[in-house]
């Protein structure tokens, strides 16, 4: 599939036949998530959505069982910022945070506390510091962290506004996967057999390259590639291209390579398809024929919805605000 990247090639000949494509590429994506803790920023952090039992955990333990211990770190799902002070000599060295019920999180906690570990991983994620201080206590946390969380289809469409708001929801890539049918009368078949996946050697630290450069003949591709993605999950463009180099860093990284290549190119262009919301399947193409001049009414023509002119508004305003589209004259 890539020709300088063994070990993608490698992690998807063992993954696509038993999980199939979608699954591998995810897969794939969790382990240079993990892999980006090592480098510098930015740094790449994956939110996994689909229903309950398709696979979501699965990829997560799987990604940690090729993956060293020193990369990563697996949450309980009952953690706060103040627990995650026990894993402050890990931060320092970097590590990715694997989350694999924030579903089960999401329901379990005050919205206070909610609102407070959201607002802290975002600033960790992004400027590798926490600090938050109040009568009782002071909680500092430094480090390269990034993050892979997993979270049901339903909880992302409840939370996705009030706690998925544009601050967290532009530091993570936020990938979508909802199984055929067919797919998953398979997968109760094959669940066993997926449990077994074994890679044959555990990726080291010693096994990556942690100083990758891009060259300056990718910044016009990476720009055009951010605006596909921008369109797609109402992110801003530029948090687009950030996540677009941390993964092609991260890739090159895993693949012991002191810079980018087009197999890193090759997976962006891969995981686009998932970046669209099942649940809201319009969005991308209402973003992207508002960017080409039509107007509501046009766009509600285009996509084949003559009602749809409240929902095409409100995404239309969404991206305005976010400067993925300019705002109204």
């Amino acid at each position: 599939m890539f020709q300088h990247s063994p070990i993608s090639d490698k992690i998807l000949e063992l993954a696509e036949p038993i999980l199939g494509h979608a699954l591998a590429l995810i897969l794939l994506l969790k382990i240079c998530a993990a892999v980006s803790c090592k480098l510098e920023l930015p740094r790449l952090s994956v939110m996994h959505v689909g229903p309950t039992r398709q696979g979501k955990s699965l990829t997560s333990k799987i990604a940690m069982n090729i993956l060293s211990p020193e990369f990563y770190i697996d949450l309980r799902s009952d953690f706060t910022m103040n627990s995650l002070r026990r894993y402050a000599d890990a931060f320092l060295l970097g590590v990715c945070l694997f989350a694999n019920d924030v579903t089960a999180w999401l329901s379990s906690k005050a919205q206070r506390l909610k609102d407070r570990v959201i607002g802290g991983l975002s600033e960790l994620v992004s400027d590798a510091k926490y600090i938050y201080q109040d009568f009782r206590q002071k909680i500092e946390l430094v480090g390269a962290v990034t993050m892979v969380l997993n979270i049901t289809s339903e909880s992302f469409q409840n939370n996705k506004d009030r706690l998925f708001g544009s601050t967290f929801s532009e530091r993570l890539l936020t990938v979508h996967y909802v199984m055929t049918q067919k797919e998953k009368e398979e997968w109760v078949e094959k669940e066993e057999e997926i449990r077994r996946i074994h890679f044959d050697s555990i990726i080291t630290v010693n096994d990556i390259e942690t100083q990758v450069e891009i060259p300056p003949e990718y910044f016009s591709i990476i720009k055009y590639q951010a605006k596909k993605y921008s369109y797609e999950t109402l992110n801003s463009p530029v948090s687009c291209q950030d996540l677009i180099k941390a993964m092609m860093r991260a890739h090159a990284a895993l693949n012991k390579r002191s810079s980018v290549c087009l197999d890193d190119l090759i997976l962006v262009t891969m995981i686009q398809p998932y970046l669209k919301n099942p649940f809201s399947p319009h969005d991308g193409e209402i973003v992207r024929l508002r960017a080409q001049g039509l107007s509501l009414e046009e766009i509600c023509k285009e996509i084949g919805k003559g009602n749809y002119k409240g929902h095409v508004q409100k995404v239309v305003k969404k991206a305005e605000l976010r400067g993925i589209l300019p705002p109204p004259e």
